[in-house]
């Protein structure tokens, strides 16, 4: 067996699969096995893989005869995989060469992680690519607050323990959000290794489950984001905050006050953990500080009036955040 056995759950990808099975042939890191379930596809993702398999003695193809969705079926193959890390690649993307080597060296360097995650870049049909986006802090309990609002992790770049993903029992039973809770559970148990460099292209288009109008307030997300936020803080969170919450900082589809009104809550929520350490605090509170600049700026496009009114009745928070955000000009919010 491998050493990594990399996962891609496929369904009517014939498009874009090419891609994504090169750039896995194309590592640095050569001692993987990659299997592509296709699930249930239609069209000739199947001929696609079984082309590449042909060619590459690394590459297998498994189909199941109906759709059970990308969670479903990463976990038949990763549930009793036997090998010692699992990666995922989701059928759109691309890693970059040295991906998985670089993984490799973040968890050797952190004993203590049992996954690895790290920096990503969306390119769209054009190939025009966009900014490097790399994830928020170090620190898993910092990452685990800021799950709360929202992750910035992209799927494709996960490399799991095996034995870790497997007593965890795998993906949950939804078509949706399922890596969501994947991560949140991983830094609420501090077992996440982040890497600085770029590892993976992420591809965006029409066609993806999150593109479609209104596909991210689907309940299961909100029930998923819901149980992240209740495991946080017993502060009283519904399924409308689990909602709104996520579109702080965003030209947001409710009053600025009801953004203000979350984010306090949430602040007040992560200032009460005591299991927080200095640096922890310090930078929670960069990441908080340009989180309400962050709300009002995107809201001052389309509610300005509201927006004036709001920063004079929270004038003393603001002047705040600018302070956290002086303190701290390293610590991003996207």
């Amino acid at each position: 067996m491998a050493r990594i056995l990399v996962v891609t759950a496929a369904k009517d990808a014939d498009a874009f699969l090419s891609d994504a099975i090169d750039s896995i042939r194309a590592q640095t890191f050569t001692d993987w096995e990659y299997v592509v379930v296709d699930d249930g596809s239609t069209d000739a993702t199947a001929s696609v893989v079984e082309k590449y398999a042909a060619l590459d003695g690394r590459i297998r193809l498994e189909q199941l005869a109906s759709s059970v969705g990308p969670y479903a079926a990463a976990n038949t193959v990763m549930l009793g995989a036997d090998c010692q890390y699992l990666a995922r690649l989701d059928a759109d993307d691309v890693s970059m060469p040295d991906r998985f080597q670089r993984e490799l060296d973040a968890l050797a360097r952190a004993p203590w992680a049992r996954a690895c995650t790290g920096a990503w870049q969306g390119f769209d049909e054009t190939k025009t690519v966009g900014a490097v986006r790399p994830v928020r802090s170090h620190r898993n309990a910092v990452l685990k607050w800021t799950f709360c609002l929202r992750s910035n992790l992209v799927h494709s770049t996960l490399m799991i323990d095996t034995e870790c993903f497997q007593q965890l029992g795998g993906y949950g039973p939804e078509r949706v959000a399922e890596d969501f809770r994947l991560w949140a559970r991983l830094v609420s148990d501090g077992q996440l290794a982040v890497v600085d460099d770029l590892l993976v292209r992420y591809r965006q288009h029409a066609k993806q489950i999150t593109a479609a109008e209104g596909m991210r307030d689907q309940p299961e997300r909100l029930r998923i984001r819901l149980d992240h936020l209740q495991r946080c803080s017993d502060s009283g969170w519904t399924l409308d905050d689990a909602r709104d919450v996520r579109y702080v900082g965003r030209d947001a589809p409710y009053p600025v006050a009801r953004g203000l009104a979350l984010l306090t809550k949430w602040e007040t929520a992560w200032r009460s953990d005591p299991t927080l350490d200095p640096e922890d605090r310090r930078e929670l509170d960069a990441l908080t500080g340009r989180a309400y600049i962050a709300h009002l700026r995107f809201a001052r496009r389309t509610r300005p009036r509201e927006v004036a009114s709001e920063a004079i009745r929270h004038w003393p928070r603001a002047v705040r955040s600018l302070a956290r955000v002086a303190a701290s000009r390293t610590t991003r919010w996207q």
